[in-house]
């Protein structure tokens, strides 16, 4: 990860990550099936520990923290392998895209400009991370993170997103750390 936005102690952080151009690629439940995969086996193979999450059709916020100060890692195997799988997806015949190509041209486009994407990029380099230093600081990116599909008018109320730690059959439901 490149940019001004790095975790680097091992307290909680409010992250955000973009898909290229804002592309709403998590429209489709299947590429938001592989991202929830790829934070499940992190938070049991890596030791993540996820607080709270929201995927948005474009982004995604989560507060999460690594007891070896490792979150960033853990974020680049996230974003590294989830891409991977959106790719292999793409290719797939059993996966009806509509915008298959236009997606696979624009993630070819995209990786133009960054030598450490050869051939595709789905994901912005830089992350949006925010060291979470106080309970304050705490809570409001919680409520930011439990709120934004309310405030982007996708639904009435915060637990009726369903891939949202606010929604109380959200697929991450057992990994969540809670406090108490």
């Amino acid at each position: 990860m490149s940019g001004k936005y790095k975790a680097t102690c091992d307290l909680p952080y409010f992250i955000t990550s973009t898909i290229v151009s804002w592309i709403d690629l998590f429209t489709r439940e299947y590429f938001v099936e592989i991202l929830l995969k790829s934070f499940k086996h992190s938070i049991i193979n890596h030791g993540l520990i996820l607080h709270e999450y929201v995927i948005m059709p474009s982004h995604i916020h989560f507060i999460g923290q690594h007891p070896q100060s490792k979150l960033m890692d853990v974020l680049r195997n996230i974003k590294a392998h989830s891409a991977l799988k959106f790719l292999e997806s793409l290719h797939k015949d059993e996966v009806k895209e509509s915008r298959k190509e236009w997606l696979l041209r624009f993630f070819k486009y995209h990786a133009r400009f960054h030598k450490q994407n050869k051939y595709h990029m789905i994901w912005q380099k830089n992350n949006r991370c925010i060291i979470l230093d106080s309970p304050y600081m705490y809570d409001q990116k919680r409520d930011y993170i439990l709120n934004n599909p309310v405030e982007a008018g996708y639904v009435l109320e915060a637990e009726h997103w369903a891939w949202s730690s606010a929604n109380e059959q959200n697929d991450l439901k057992g990994f969540l750390f809670r406090e108490g």
